[in-house]
């Protein structure tokens, strides 16, 4: 027979959605290393004004930023205008594109926005007169900490400021409130910890969302069914949490709908959810039935829910929940 008569051999790995993450400032790029630490499969990029924070980046991108793009948010001028198409050129082509950044100080609050614009911007383009329309409609999630208490007041304004501008071009934010995180910890705890621990509540987040559609799925969820959730959809609240032993199953999905990091009454409040449940060999379809359950008994009975599974055999003997909440009525 003909090769030529043979069915196409269809090759979907060039389908798979691409996740980029790009840490803007000192706080985000640290929490950038310690997603590639963690071996978080998506691309890495870094922005910072900070010349030697950069050399000791691992991202594999690394974008040099001058002083004079966080003087303003003013996207006209030379010095803002200068680093778009660089921006643009290594998101444009991502279907989900993470922006983190440390609220409070210079280069995060102030140039995070820029680059959601950027990449706002990027993604219409005008068919007719006035009328626009999204050309490449990705998604654009902003990851943000606050400060903790005890850091200078001028912090706390300086972030709102940045907060504000953020909300006006991300479909969805994701806000760490570190006076939350401090909370948890006890006197014994270091500076270090705390640093380590908000690193890891930004990797759960970001994971949450990403392995959903790029890991091997036990039952699997479209990415439609993510950008519908996640769209325009405002201020999110993802809480995660894990079981082990013989109740893992319903351990693992309250200390996901607990955590004290996060805003638990939301999630009575939210319209939409999507559940992402990862574990190994050892994962049972009855676990995966009492953890979607046991959802459903805490939240609003119309509530739209997309849920996942994931295999990871590293999780083998453990499961791992993480509930991310929108469209949140107030």
């Amino acid at each position: 027979m003909n090769d030529d008569n043979l069915p196409l051999k269809n090759d979907f790995s060039h389908q798979l959605p691409k996740i980029s993450v790009i840490g803007v400032g000192n706080a985000a790029g640290n929490a950038v290393d310690h997603m590639i630490d963690n071996g978080l499969n998506v691309s890495f990029l870094v922005a910072n004004t900070d010349t030697q924070a950069l050399s000791m980046s691992k991202a594999q991108i690394k974008i040099q930023l001058d002083d004079s793009l966080i003087k303003g948010l003013d996207l006209n001028d030379e010095a803002s205008l200068k680093y778009k198409d660089t921006i643009i050129f290594h998101l444009s082509n991502s279907d989900i594109v993470f922006i983190i950044a440390g609220l409070g100080g210079c280069t995060g609050t102030w140039v995070a926005p820029i680059i959601a614009q950027y990449t706002q911007e990027n993604r219409k383009k005008i068919v007719s007169g006035n009328s626009i329309e999204d050309d490449h409609n990705n998604l654009i999630i902003g990851v943000v900490t606050e400060p903790f208490d005890f850091e200078e007041k001028n912090k706390f304004i300086i972030a709102k400021k940045g907060l504000d501008e953020m909300r006006k071009h991300v479909d969805a934010l994701i806000v760490i409130p570190n006076k939350k995180l401090f909370k948890t910890q006890n006197r014994a705890t270091t500076f270090r910890e705390m640093f380590l621990k908000s690193d890891e509540v930004i990797k759960n987040c970001i994971e949450s969302i990403s392995s959903l559609i790029v890991e091997d799925g036990l039952i699997t969820v479209d990415f439609s069914d993510v950008k519908s959730v996640l769209s325009n959809c405002g201020q999110i609240v993802i809480g995660t949490g894990y079981g082990s032993g013989e109740d893992r199953a319903i351990s693992s999905v309250l200390d996901a709908m607990s955590n004290p990091i996060l805003d638990q009454l939301s999630f009575k409040k939210a319209k939409n959810f999507l559940v992402n449940v990862t574990g190994g060999d050892d994962l049972t379809l009855f676990e995966i039935d009492s953890i979607l359950n046991r959802i459903k008994d805490e939240v609003n009975e119309d509530a739209n829910i997309v849920f996942g599974a994931v295999y990871d055999e590293e999780k083998t003997g453990a499961i791992f929940v993480s509930v991310i909440a929108t469209g949140i009525v107030d």
